[in-house]
Parts: structure tokens; C-alpha cells; sequence
């Protein structure tokens, strides 16, 4: 979105799992208020990269395992080429207020089309939870099944 800045007037929220509430530490921690330096958007992914398609929106958050799908249509679309932004310099200062539940990731630039090098982001680890009745035999399958097809 020309002449409206990185953030200004820019729709970067959506409240799927984590990644609004990631986003609120980030822009606090870049001292930008969501209320007040941009218009906030709670969309799907796939209504985000449309909205970025229509050249009606300018960039957004996204958190999501890799790759992750929508991200890919994007940056497969012809005329696009995605920027992914780097805000790991961020990690000691959100840390600090909120306890070490975040890390350094990189993103390999082989990840998403058009990536010129790899992208340092922060990132937080996943839990796989289940009732205290589940069968432990099937809670050790599943487990099983997922580091025995990591890729």
C-alpha cells in the first residue's frame, strides 16, 4: 500500500490459534498500537491472501507450520513476490515481558518461491494435548506417527 508506511493502514491481524495474539507482542514491542496505527482485520488466511490479490490490503501476520499453504499460493501467483519481514531482533525484548516461550527460527529461503535468502522470525513450539482417559497406546501412535513423518 504505497505512502501508507510498513504497518499504517494495514490490516495485519487474524485470530487463527496464536498468531494475533504473537502479533500484538510484536507490534507492543515495536511500540506501535493495533488500534491506532492500523486498521485491524480478523480474516482466514485464504481471505487475507485474496484481499492481497485484489490489491486491497497491505501486509499481514501469519503464524503456521512450513510451509504454509496460502503463504505458498501467494507467493506462486504470478505478478507476487512475497517479503518476508525479520523480527527475531525483537525475541529478548518480548521474552523478557512475557518468559522464554519464544525462539529464533530461520526460514530456509528454499521455503516459499521467490525467497532471495533465508528469514529469521520468531516462533513458538506447538502442544498436542489429549483427555488424561485417552488409550496410552493410541497416544504413543500418534506421537510415533508424527516423528516417524516430520518431513
Amino acid at each position: 500500500m504505497k505512502g501508507k508506511g510498513l504497518f499504517h493502514g494495514s490490516r495485519v491481524l487474524n485470530p487463527r490459534g496464536g498468531t494475533e495474539s504473537i502479533a500484538l507482542k510484536i507490534l507492543e514491542a515495536l511500540a506501535l498500537d493495533p488500534d491506532r496505527d492500523m486498521r485491524r482485520e480478523r480474516l482466514s488466511l485464504s481471505a487475507f491472501v485474496g484481499a492481497i490479490k485484489d490489491n486491497k490490503i497491505g501486509p499481514f501476520f501469519w503464524i503456521g507450520g512450513l510451509p504454509t499453504g496460502g503463504i505458498l499460493d501467494l507467493a506462486s501467483s504470478p505478478g507476487f513476490q512475497i517479503n518476508l519481514l525479520a523480527h527475531d531482533g525483537l525475541l529478548e525484548k518480548i521474552n523478557k515481558k512475557y518468559g522464554p516461550r519464544y525462539h529464533r527460527y530461520v526460514i530456509p529461503k528454499e521455503t516459499y518461491p521467490g525467497m532471495a535468502h533465508p528469514q529469521s522470525v520468531i516462533a513458538t513450539g506447538n502442544l498436542l494435548l489429549c483427555r488424561e482417559e485417552m488409550e496410552e497406546e493410541i497416544s504413543y501412535q500418534i506421537v510415533k506417527a508424527i516423528f516417524e513423518h516430520r518431513e
